[in-house]
């Protein structure tokens, strides 16, 4: 109960449901995190898209 309107979930019968729906700038900056992350450890290959 976060507000205190709705008990929430009081059993393991009750379903949670979780909507993903978001912005796709948070997906950009998100890969672009992990893509830093990647470089710092040497992980992944550099692939070129363009060309």
């Amino acid at each position: 109960m976060i507000i205190g309107k709705n008990p929430g979930r009081v059993s393991y019968e009750d379903i949670t449901i979780f909507d993903s729906t978001g912005l796709a700038v948070q997906d950009v900056i998100t890969a672009w995190k992990v893509y830093e992350k990647a470089l710092e450890r040497g992980m992944g290959s550099n692939i070129n898209f363009l060309g």
